[in-house]
């Protein structure tokens, strides 16, 4: 008697139903472990949320959860960057004097470069800035500082929320946690915030950290720069 079947038919029947029983193993799995992986993800969250405050989230860090009032004020991120758990912004960190990099702590920089100095055309913007934003290339984010390409330079109350003391409270100086890395003490940092005094004189803000005081000082001055990017809250 023939089958209706040849050897080869069989062989492609059977490879299929392998092929659907594998696949239905597989989605079993992947359902069952996914069931599981959310169930552990409760228990966890439960578990962390019972020691956190009312308004407080879980937040992942260092491969655990983790109240995020129980984390440090600053974080350092492993890339040159740390983040200000308070406000939220993530800071630029200063390299050590002589690296030559943007970073250099000892690189100087000017609000404005050309009378009456009133646009933001100094060495800050032109220089410091666009090397940390790719020249404001925000397509080429690899290429910008840790990957964003939204660096700017910061408030002046942005920068006066990482004193550690305000003046004139401030004896351990630098007044800035260590964290951020080398500051420097002989100048201030700018902010972006402006300022014309009584004579029309263009001033902007900024921040000596030797003091932990904020002040005014001509914008073709020179004076020091910390990134900044975020929001805050």
């Amino acid at each position: 008697m023939k089958s209706g079947m040849g050897s080869t038919g069989v062989m492609r029947v059977l490879a299929a139903s392998v092929l659907l029983a594998a696949a239905g193993g597989a989605a079993a799995q992947r359902l069952s472990l996914e069931g599981l992986q959310q169930q552990l993800n409760a228990k966890i969250a439960l578990s962390d949320l019972a020691g956190c405050a009312a308004n407080d989230v879980v937040v992942r860090m260092g491969g655990m959860w983790k109240c995020k009032s129980a984390l440090p004020r600053f974080v350092d991120n492993g890339n040159g960057t740390l983040t200000d758990n308070k406000t939220g912004l993530m800071w630029e960190k200063k390299s050590p004097a002589g690296t030559g990099d943007v970073h250099d702590v000892n690189k100087g920089y000017s609000w404005s470069a050309a009378p009456p100095y009133t646009d933001p055309t100094g060495s800050l913007y032109t220089s410091f800035l666009q090397a940390l934003n790719n020249n404001s290339t925000a397509d080429a984010a690899s290429t910008c500082f840790a990957n964003y390409c939204d660096w700017r330079i910061p408030t002046i109350a942005e920068l006066q929320s990482i004193l550690s003391v305000p003046w004139p409270n401030c004896t351990a100086r630098p007044c800035i946690d260590a964290a951020f890395g080398p500051t420097q003490t002989n100048n201030m940092y700018w902010a972006s915030t402006t300022q014309l005094n009584n004579s029309n004189v263009a001033f902007a803000w900024g921040v000596d950290f030797f003091r932990g005081q904020a002040a005014i000082n001509p914008r073709q001055f020179p004076g020091y720069a910390r990134a900044v990017r975020g929001s805050g809250s």
